[in-house]
């Protein structure tokens, strides 16, 4: 038997072959993985893959009590639920486990549940009042240089959407439709919520002309403007990183941004991070009155989603008082909800 793991694509493909999977449709089942969920079952496959190898044992051969041993020696202090869950999910995608013994795997599952109930990881969230205030002395616009006006940019798309840095760093110019009182972005690239019963998301940045210096869509507008020089050809994607050479910013470097402007306004960036900002702007929205559907729909959940319940819905630190973002989220909600996502839309100004 071969000592080096071969990698999780590899992996799942000679245990696909090992079940006698047809070679023409091996590729169709590895393209339903998406990207991180194949880096997060690789991490557990190299793990199963050493301790089978210690135990003189194929990785591919299944056993009830290899199994629950395996998982046992994944359950160090500060393991999650869903860590042991995650590589249930992965084993069971790559071995032949019987089905007589699902019961007794489903019951050892909830016994660690109880053991490792898990918890959000925010028990409070942040007054989004305090990050509105200090961009809007980033003002005049104009000003700004490229790497203040791309912060405020993702620090107001973020609030205003509540979508994932992910679906963020997803936006392509070309997919940006220009209207007399907002900017609408079409996600037409897969992530992490993509798949046949859900449709893409659309953001609604409208225009805050009652409040220029937190006008979402002019900080978008001016944005485009200045980094036209910057763009190499066939750069669509709106957020450029600030460095030679100019190249599309990833979810990693988008979630630094953020944390940079959450320092600069003053919150304590070891209590909340950049993916905080979901929560603060969701919870923000849900305590200044808005409706719990308009808040799913805004964030990217299904109507049957307890997502927010369970882990966005929390306290503020702050008493605060509503803003233009509570008014944005419930109108973009609202207009999402009635948009057709059909080829038929209003004419568009030019």
């Amino acid at each position: 038997m071969e000592e080096n793991f071969p990698g999780g694509g590899d992996f799942i493909r000679r245990a696909f072959k090992l079940k006698e999977y047809p070679e023409s449709g091996i590729d169709t089942l590895l393209a339903s993985l998406a990207n991180n969920t194949l880096r997060q079952y690789t991490n557990c496959y190299k793990k199963w893959w050493d301790y089978s190898i210690k135990i003189q044992s194929s990785p591919y051969d299944y056993e009830l009590k290899k199994l629950i041993e395996f998982f046992n020696g994944q359950m160090r202090p500060g393991s999650s639920y869903s860590t042991i869950n995650y590589c249930r999910s992965a084993l069971s995608l790559v071995l032949n486990i019987n089905r007589k013994d699902q019961p007794i795997i489903k019951r050892y599952l909830k016994g660690v549940y109880k053991m490792n109930t898990p918890r959000a990881k925010y028990t409070s969230t942040c007054d989004p009042l305090i990050v509105l205030e200090f961009l809007a002395k980033w003002y005049p616009l104009e000003g700004l240089n490229i790497q203040k006006l791309t912060y405020k940019l993702v620090m107001l798309v973020s609030l205003l959407t509540a979508h994932r840095i992910q679906t963020i760093s997803q936006i392509r110019i070309s997919n940006i439709v220009w209207y007399a009182d907002r900017a609408e972005v079409l996600i037409t690239d897969k992530i992490k919520t993509s798949n046949p019963k859900m449709k893409q998301p659309i953001l609604i940045l409208p225009f805050f002309k009652e409040k220029p210096e937190l006008c979402v869509a002019t900080v978008l507008k001016l944005d485009i403007e200045k980094t036209k020089e910057l763009r190499v050809p066939d750069t669509d994607f709106l957020l450029l990183t600030h460095k030679r050479p100019h190249h599309a910013a990833t979810s990693q470097t988008i979630s630094r941004w953020l944390k940079e402007v959450i320092k600069n306004a003053g919150i304590d960036v070891s209590l909340y991070t950049s993916y905080s900002v979901r929560h603060d702007s969701t919870s923000a929205a849900n305590r200044a009155g808005v409706d719990i559907s308009a808040i799913r729909s805004a964030a990217g959940w299904s109507e049957k989603s307890e997502t927010f319940a369970n882990f966005y819905n929390r306290s503020s630190v702050e008493d605060p008082t509503t803003f233009g973002v509570f008014y944005f989220l419930n109108e973009s909600s609202r207009r999402i909800r009635m948009q057709d996502t059909s080829l038929s839309r209003p004419k568009e100004v030019t």
